[in-house]
């Protein structure tokens, strides 16, 4: 991303009104950790497509603050941009992740199961990593508690479980 960072403002540089050029530094600022950057250059790039999925999906994810505490963090503007990038693009599987997760912190189940049936579609959830999701939960005795650690063994088997209707218990 280091690498990367460079070569985008130069771009950005070049051609100011490159929708695509903004989104992609503010994705690169975000992914470095530079929260006040991304935020500034994902709503720039707002101002050039208002109807940009992916400059929702970065605004949203840098105000989460269950992805990080931050004096801009906000779940409702998390929130809001998260369900406007899904209203501009649900064919995008990204921003279904952010809405799972605050569906699942404002414990509205349809919208909980609503995005995890999106990941599937989307095929932001892969063919293996829904198999994956299978065969961690086919191991397991009657009504265990799977502990998991990280995104990619947590959203398979809970898609299998709700769109497959794999190992309910």
């Amino acid at each position: 991303h280091e690498q990367a960072l460079p070569l985008f403002e130069q771009l950005v540089e070049q051609d100011s009104k490159s929708y695509d050029n903004r989104v992609w530094l503010a994705e690169t600022y975000r992914r470095l950790g530079k929260k006040d950057e991304a935020l500034k250059t994902a709503r720039m790039a707002l101002e050039l497509n208002p109807r940009s999925s992916f400059a929702h999906t970065v605004i949203a994810e840098v105000t989460n603050p269950v992805l990080g505490q931050w004096s801009q963090s906000d779940s409702d503007t998390s929130w809001v941009h998260a369900s406007r990038a899904v209203e501009c693009d649900s064919t995008d599987g990204h921003p279904w992740l952010l809405i799972w997760g605050e569906a699942i912190e404002r414990w509205q189940p349809a919208l909980m199961h609503k995005a995890l049936r999106q990941l599937v579609e989307s095929r932001f959830l892969t063919m293996a990593a829904l198999a994956y999701g299978r065969w961690m939960l086919r191991g397991l005795p009657a009504n265990a508690v799977l502990i998991t650690n990280g995104d990619m063994d947590t959203y398979p088997p809970c898609a299998v479980q709700e769109v497959e209707g794999f190992r309910r218990d």
